[in-house]
């Protein structure tokens, strides 16, 4: 049998921003991003209360950001699109589990599925919509200063993936292994490790990069660990794997 659980992540976009060279990363460019957004929300309310100096200092701050995103991604195609926010569903497989919805003692997670929404800002429209904004704001001219700042609030696109979540089938395994570890169910931690070593064979296989060696050698560990349970440094051989999947590339996992 199967269960499936449903759960919905909201965080900062860790996404690639297309081929731009970066010295900030790309988490850090996509705060850069979230904060264009605040500051224009911000000038708008300015612009309403006809605070011209509120709104002026706004806007500025709102330029110079994407003047910073602009120049720490020099390589980035036209337009430069740069993510703010990410909302992952995902559909975890439980398998087998008894007939009552309780787990099995060799129950494991079989399998991650996801569902990725992308929320880019395009910066380079941003950037024109908020010098129009500082032009009208200037002039006294409240109307076309709300709708170019409106324009700028308007200046995002929504890309979907969905497939296998490789790593997120390995941490969940881990932490089904950890908690029977807790429990002194030794054995019953089996299949977790095994089922999470097959996620990290299938993240290594979709590539893993410079780290390749480094996530071969915990797969094999897991595999070798999960045949022959140590109790003495169980819980700390789990803790150190799931360390190094906090260093790993998650894209978008």
């Amino acid at each position: 049998m199967y269960r499936r659980i449903l759960n919905v992540l909201v965080f900062t976009a860790v996404a690639g921003v297309g081929s731009a060279q970066s010295n900030l990363s790309t988490s850090d460019l996509s705060n850069l991003a979230a904060g264009v957004l605040d500051q224009t929300h911000l000038a708008r309310q300015s612009v309403a209360n006809r605070d011209h100096d509120g709104a002026m200092d706004h806007v500025r701050r709102a330029i110079a950001t994407v003047n910073q995103i602009q120049q720490s991604a020099p390589a980035a195609e036209k337009p430069l699109m740069v993510p703010v926010l990410t909302q992952i569903e995902t559909t975890t497989t439980t398998t087998p589990v008894r007939h009552n919805g309780d787990l099995k003692a060799q129950s494991s997670i079989r399998d991650v599925q996801g569902n990725q929404t992308t929320t880019r800002l395009n910066i380079t429209a941003a950037g024109d919509r908020l010098s129009a904004a500082q032009t009208a704001i200037e002039a006294g001219n409240w109307g076309a200063a709300d709708e170019a700042l409106a324009d700028v609030q308007s200046s995002t696109a929504n890309t979907q993936t969905a497939g296998g979540m490789p790593l997120r089938m390995v941490q969940q395994n881990l932490e089904l292994a950890k908690a029977r570890v807790a429990q002194g169910k030794y054995h019953d931690a089996e299949m977790p490790l095994k089922s999470a070593a097959q996620a990290l064979g299938d993240y290594e296989r979709a590539g893993a990069g410079a780290q390749a060696t480094q996530v071969e050698t915990a797969r094999q560990e897991m595999l070798k660990f999960a045949d022959h349970i140590s109790h003495e440094d169980a819980m700390a051989r789990i803790d150190a794997w799931m360390n190094m999947l906090r260093s790993l590339p998650q894209n978008g996992q």
